[in-house]
């Protein structure tokens, strides 16, 4: 049950379980390593800050589907690495050019 609630009724279950268990909770749905859930905002701002080098992810559950190689299953010095090369591609005026290469194409098609 608390899958299908999780899966489909994700708000709902959160804020019962945050009704229930306080403002943070484990939940181990099917199959998956168990998830933390919080909504205290100095858990919140821990996680998010400090040394980017010393923090493990929670996208593990991924590996199966994206592969070892996914940048978001890198460790944290290779993940800052690999995202430095991918950066670039989608900033300033490349992603103006990738817009104005999109909007052309679409009339291109539109015009057929």
């Amino acid at each position: 049950m608390q899958a299908y609630l999780w899966a489909h009724r994700y708000r709902e279950f959160t804020e019962w379980a945050h009704g229930r268990y306080g403002p943070s909770f484990g939940a181990k749905i099917g199959g998956l390593p168990e998830s933390v859930v919080t909504k205290d905002r100095d858990v919140i701002r821990r996680l998010l800050t400090g040394d980017p080098l010393g923090k493990r992810h929670a996208n593990d559950l991924l590996r199966e589907g994206l592969g070892d190689r996914s940048l978001l299953l890198l460790e944290p010095e290779e993940h800052l690495v690999r995202r430095k090369l991918l950066s670039p591609p989608f900033h300033g005026e490349r992603v103006r050019a990738y817009a104005r290469l999109m909007e052309r194409l679409v009339n291109d098609e539109l015009d057929r």
